[in-house]
């Protein structure tokens, strides 16, 4: 599918056709001898958040937060067409490309019973790094079980007590 945003009201890009742009020249680069710099990205992004500015660091998920909103402000304020011109419905775009969601369980301890299933949607993901080795090592840890203890009184649906549960 390639997506073009029409937007009358300037000839300016949007953000989302800069990092659509970008994102082609990094996987289709015309020379490779070429030194791909993404300054024209960069510099509208600076544009329109407040707070990010040249030359200062900036924390990866505050700027990848900051680029989400700013796609989907672009995908919402512009008319969408694919090559032949036609509308597309990219309602679900943003989450489709960059979502993700977990099952969350959780269960009693004394009976088993599993009483809490509820999905959670989310497009970042923070991980622990402490005592792990890799992606993966992260993301076991972050998915392992959480022994919840009575000081957090979850109350089991069948036993009808207050237990120590597992998340």
């Amino acid at each position: 599918l390639r997506i073009n945003l029409v937007n009358e009201n300037t000839n300016e890009k949007s953000i989302f056709e800069l990092f659509k742009d970008l994102i082609t020249d990094l996987q289709n680069p015309i020379d490779r001898r070429r030194i791909l710099t993404p300054s024209r990205f960069r510099n509208k992004i600076i544009s329109k958040i407040d707070g990010f500015t040249r030359n200062v660091q900036q924390y990866s998920l505050e700027f990848f937060e900051s680029l989400i909103m700013l796609l989907e402000k672009d995908l919402r304020q512009n008319r969408i067409v694919n090559a032949n011109n036609e509308a597309v419905n990219c309602d679900n775009l943003i989450d489709d490309i960059f979502g993700g969601q977990t099952l969350c369980t959780t269960s009693c301890q004394k009976c088993s019973n599993i009483s809490t299933q509820r999905l959670e949607l989310f497009t970042t993901m923070q991980l622990g790094l402490e005592g792990v080795n890799s992606v993966n090592d992260c993301l076991k840890k972050h998915c392992g079980v959480e022994e919840l203890d009575i000081s957090q009184k979850w109350e089991c649906g069948f036993c009808n007590l207050i237990q120590k549960g597992l998340k």
